[in-house]
């Protein structure tokens, strides 16, 4: 038997030799295959930091966290494993909950990964099993996070009928163009929130519109002083001409988050989000509002910057 760290380089030397129609083995991930799993994941992530080194370094390095994501979903049967001979070349676990009122299995980017050289032939093994037990308990919906620069895999969901929906971000302090002086940019304070609730609300419009037609929820004034009153995180708005014309909301993470990859050194562009009214867009009022944003986030002992949003969304990406 081979040790754990050596399964991945045995599997490589032996590629060429293999016959890749080779039986491959279906099985329920359980305790004894989470040595393997989180070599697959660490080797997967340590891959996409090289294109993007603000992801957290933590991902690979705590695997406690990692550990206990998989033991989660071992404990609810959501999840297996693809294994060639004794060897595991690929994992995926998921959740399933209730998207836009249809239930939908979902597996975010901590929840698979596989060898690399029997990738394409390991997710269309785990594809091919796990959506007919998702269609069996209802789940039609199906959503799959993945690494931006995993081409292969992007591909080969796309091949299986997948659309891009949505899109995590990072960013890092770097700085950006400084106020020019024709715009404020202040934090806002609890008399800011007529002008917060304002454009909180009003940014319900944009996102209805073309090519989103997303519906939001309309919030009280409640909702808005709570986000005002929140000690890890900071509104900031935009003035020109003494009228708020913009606003972005961000909080310092709490906790390790495995579905979004932030961990305790990441902060958030959430909640109330970011919003400009129509008529100031396109004059870098957005940048100077992040600007300030990554002013705080370094304020704040933070290392980076995380937002989602709709791959519609043209103004987001």
């Amino acid at each position: 038997m081979l040790k754990n760290g050596e399964t991945l380089l045995y599997l490589e030397k032996v590629r060429n030799a293999m016959n890749p129609y080779k039986k491959l083995t279906i099985e329920p991930l359980n305790e004894t295959h989470l040595a393997s799993v989180t070599e697959l994941w660490q080797a997967r992530c340590r891959e996409e930091r090289v294109s993007v080194p603000v992801v957290s370094k933590s991902w690979i390095t705590n695997t406690q966290t990692f550990t206990s994501f998989i033991t989660a979903h071992i404990q609810e049967k959501r999840g297996i494993i693809v294994r060639m001979d004794d060897h595991i070349i690929g994992y995926l676990v998921y959740d399933g909950f209730d998207f836009h009122g249809e239930k939908t299995a979902f597996c975010p980017i901590m929840g698979h990964a596989a060898l690399p050289s029997w990738k394409e032939l390991a997710y269309k093994t785990l594809y091919r099993i796990i959506s007919k037990q998702w269609v069996e308990t209802g789940y039609l919906n199906h959503i799959i996070t993945f690494f931006a620069h995993d081409t292969l895999l992007k591909d080969l969901l796309f091949t299986l009928g997948f659309g891009l929906y949505v899109v995590d971000a990072f960013r890092s302090l770097d700085s950006l163009p400084r106020d020019t002086g024709e715009v404020k940019i202040t934090q806002a304070q609890i008399d800011d929130l007529d002008d917060v609730m304002r454009l909180g609300e009003e940014s319900r419009s944009f996102f209805v519109e073309a090519p989103l037609f997303l519906m939001r929820d309309a919030h009280d004034r409640a909702y808005y002083k709570n986000n005002l009153e929140n000690e890890s995180g900071a509104l900031f708005l935009a003035f020109k001409e003494n009228k708020a014309v913009g606003i972005l909301s961000i909080r310092k993470n709490d906790e390790d988050d495995p579905i979004m990859l932030t961990d305790t050194r990441s902060t958030l562009i959430d909640g109330i989000g970011a919003y400009v009214l129509p008529a100031y867009r396109g004059k870098g009022i957005g940048g100077m509002l992040l600007q300030r944003a990554t002013a705080w986030c370094r304020e704040n002992d933070v290392d980076s910057i995380h937002v989602d949003f709709e791959s519609a969304n043209l103004y987001a990406s």
